[in-house]
């Protein structure tokens, strides 16, 4: 009863995961956020003209999504390295759930590797605002 009721929740999981991942990429594919004001704005930047780390990750992700990976690096460089990563959660969140690939799990979610990417988040807001990227 347990197997099935967790199966069950990794089926519900997945879907909600396919229809937020196929959902955002049809919006950011088919509306710019530079040209529309009811896409969400950065209240950092908005209350103090500062960048913050995740800034430019909209205008980037759409321009990604048409092919210009250029212009897509351009508006927010963390970004760009940050798709493997979140690919890789996402494949671990997955395995767990049909309890696979614990090794790779393990891994992914090592709270060193977590860390590692939250300070270099932090690090990159900083420096982005210093150098004006």
């Amino acid at each position: 009863m347990a197997s099935s009721s967790k199966s069950k929740d990794a089926a519900i999981w997945l879907l909600l995961i396919l229809v937020l991942g196929v959902g955002g990429a049809v919006i950011y594919t088919q509306f710019d956020p530079t040209r529309y004001v009811w896409m969400p704005q950065c209240p950092l930047r908005l209350l103090t003209g500062w960048n913050c780390p995740g800034c430019g990750i909209q205008r980037a992700l759409h321009a990604m999504l048409h092919g210009h990976f250029a212009e897509a690096f351009s508006y927010n460089y963390f970004f760009m390295f940050s798709i493997p990563y979140a690919v890789l959660l996402v494949i671990a969140t997955i395995l767990k759930y049909f309890e696979r690939g614990e090794r790779f799990v393990r891994a992914v979610e090592h709270p060193l590797l977590a860390r590692t990417y939250i300070v270099l988040f932090f690090v990159w807001g900083v420096t982005r605002n210093i150098l004006g990227i």
